[in-house]
């Protein structure tokens, strides 16, 4: 009887000097699971862009079948024409490219960077190996290793709603000037963050349009200053006045600041773009820009 007890007794001070060993136990001396589990590392952060890379890279357009780029011949690149084998463009489509060759010019070009007169000009020749590019379309041409599709925003329309009055009040307080027109064009993103285009009130000749990009912190602005003139103002037969359809975007990148918009204005003679890079809550164009001379055929 005695000894059963002295088992007794002995099986639980084992049971009891486990538990305690383990409360003692310093934080991540625990199970090996437990050991194994790191912090939140910086290594799950999703890729952001360096706005620098986007000095290395080059415009072009596509042909009608949405098979082949051509990059012209004002472009940079130089010698690094086969380490271009992506094509990002058309609110962030990527295309998967191989360099062919220079194309020389013919005697029917007519001076238009257009699809319908691609065959015709001078240029850089690359082959959409991987997707189909939209006819006629601007397209940005780079490595991927500089632009990965991990960095890119979602640009989703929202050109048939119309947009909240206070977010007329809000964009007009910010500027101090009454807004006469505004359309939201795109959601940038998967937070929410809207894309409008306003106009001001016209004050004397002094004319402005925005572009203007609402986020959890407020808006952040593109200014667009110009002096009125009744037929081109911002831009040649424009009679004055901006509208969404001159707009169309490139894609949308996140960086270390913020984000980079690639802009697409369309006029009547032809298209600028830009890039528009966002620092401490403002807007700024890089030094980088393109522009096709399309019309009049």
């Amino acid at each position: 009887m005695r000894k059963s007890s002295l088992l007794i007794f002995m099986f639980i001070l084992t049971i009891c000097l486990g538990a305690c060993s383990s409360e003692l136990k310093p934080s991540g001396e625990g199970s090996g699971e437990e050991a194994t589990k790191e912090p939140v590392a910086e290594w799950a952060a999703a890729p952001l862009l360096d706005t620098a890379v986007l000095g290395k890279g080059a415009f072009g357009f596509a042909d009608e079948a949405g098979k082949q780029l051509l990059v012209g011949p004002t472009e940079g690149g130089g010698g690094q024409w086969p380490g271009f084998n992506l094509a990002v463009g058309h609110n962030g489509q990527l295309l998967k490219i191989k360099y062919k060759t220079e194309q020389t010019a013919t005697e029917a070009d007519n001076g238009r960077q257009t699809a319908q007169n691609f065959a015709n000009q001078q240029g850089q020749l690359f082959e959409v190996v991987e997707g189909k590019a939209e006819p006629n379309e601007t397209y940005f041409l780079i490595d991927d290793q500089s632009v990965k599709p991990e960095m890119l925003l979602s640009i989703t329309g929202k050109r048939s709603g119309q947009a909240a009055d206070e977010v007329l009040a809000a964009i007009a307080k910010s500027k101090n000037r009454s807004v006469e027109k505004l359309w939201p064009l795109e959601e940038i993103g998967d937070e929410g963050n809207t894309l409008y285009l306003v106009q001001f009130e016209r004050q004397g000749k002094d004319m402005l349009a925005s572009l203007a990009l609402q986020t959890a912190d407020g808006f952040v602005f593109q200014d667009y200053p110009a002096e009125f003139n009744e037929s081109s103002t911002w831009r040649v037969d424009d009679g004055g006045e901006v509208i969404p359809e001159m707009f169309s975007f490139l894609f949308a990148a996140k960086t270390a600041d913020g984000i980079v918009l690639g802009v697409k204005w369309m006029g009547a003679e032809g298209e600028n773009v830009s890039f528009l890079s966002e620092k401490d809550g403002k807007f700024s164009e890089l030094d980088l820009s393109y522009g096709r001379y399309m019309s009049p055929v």
